[in-house]
């Protein structure tokens, strides 16, 4: 064996001896998914910059990213407590539900059984009496947004980014960015179903030409998207009004080559079977870790304002 056979053999063991501890780790460490946040416009992290998507835990951050979502949005609803120093993560929370329909179990003081008819729900018509009733006083500014009712909804996303397939918990709050996302998503279901039926129609005229040839002649037939985890887009931030808030854009919807859909497959199903196991373990899910534990940003400190709104919120009640 000549000396360049000898290091190619060392190169190769070299590689393998990695992929064993790579493989090692990778059992007793299983990568979770990371938190994505749109970063506002009165944030107060650190090296944080408006109107980019930052992973919280790494500061990371990107203009624009490309996804691809792993799983359907689900509705949820979280009832976030008066801030206050020291307060961290799910500390903020005094209720939330992961499926908008009862509050969770670890909710620290849900208000009613049921968010239907919960006292603090925004889509509960009864919970904007108070409002309401000041509104007719002349209460106007942070005292009638005081009486706003606290507990909103909002889509929870499982993304993966399209580059680097890294997992990432995202979750779509406010108005407007509701609105955006509900808006693209008809989108994208318009642009799949336009899809469908024009790969619909590629097969029909590929059946029709393989029926005159010979087996090994036939053409295969074009796969059908049919996951959303089959199906990319961009998000991107931009400012409707200048010097305004930072609102949710989506644009770039395509659908992925059969080769990436089986990556990105391989994910759903990885991400599954650890969701299983912790369930036959009754270790709580990680969505439901993230949710009772995201990071939200405390609030720069209270205005003289805002106080006065709260005291007066406590009046009218």
């Amino acid at each position: 064996m000549n000396e360049n056979q000898s290091l190619v053999v060392l190169n190769n063991n070299a590689a393998l001896v990695a992929m064993e501890k790579m493989k090692a780790l990778s059992n007793l460490f299983q990568l979770t998914p990371e938190v994505l946040e749109l970063v506002s416009k009165t944030t107060t992290k650190e090296g944080a910059t408006p109107g980019t998507f930052r992973v919280s835990s790494t500061g990371e951050s990107f203009k624009e990213v490309h996804v691809v979502m792993l799983f359907d949005p689900s509705t949820q609803r979280e009832n976030k407590t008066k801030w206050s120093p020291g307060q961290t993560g799910g500390d903020f929370k005094e209720c939330f539900s992961l499926d908008g329909v009862q509050p969770h179990a670890r909710a620290k003081h849900p208000p009613s059984l049921y968010c239907a008819t919960c006292p603090a729900s925004k889509d509960n018509n009864k919970a904007w009496e108070g409002w309401r009733k000041a509104k007719e006083r002349g209460v106007t500014g942070d005292s009638l947004s005081a009486l706003i009712p606290p507990c909103g909804r909002f889509w929870h996303l499982i993304l993966a980014n399209r580059d680097t397939q890294a997992v990432y918990y995202f979750n779509v709050k406010n108005k407007n960015n509701l609105e955006s996302f509900e808006a693209a998503m008809k989108t994208l279901v318009n642009s799949l179903r336009s899809t469908v039926k024009t790969i619909e129609r590629q097969n029909n005229t590929i059946i029709e030409e393989n029926s005159k040839l010979g087996p090994e002649q036939q053409k295969p037939l074009i796969v059908m998207p049919s996951e959303l985890c089959h199906v990319t887009f961009t998000m991107f931030a931009h400012q409707p009004v200048k010097g305004g808030h930072w609102v949710l854009g989506f644009k770039d919807f395509s659908v992925l080559n059969p080769k990436d859909r089986e990556e990105f497959g391989k994910i759903v199903d990885e991400y599954n079977a650890r969701r299983t196991a912790r369930a036959q373990t009754q270790v709580p899910s990680e969505t439901e870790e993230a949710e009772a534990a995201m990071v939200t940003e405390a609030p720069s400190a209270p205005s003289a304002a805002s106080e006065v709104a709260a005291k007066n919120k406590q009046i009218m009640i």
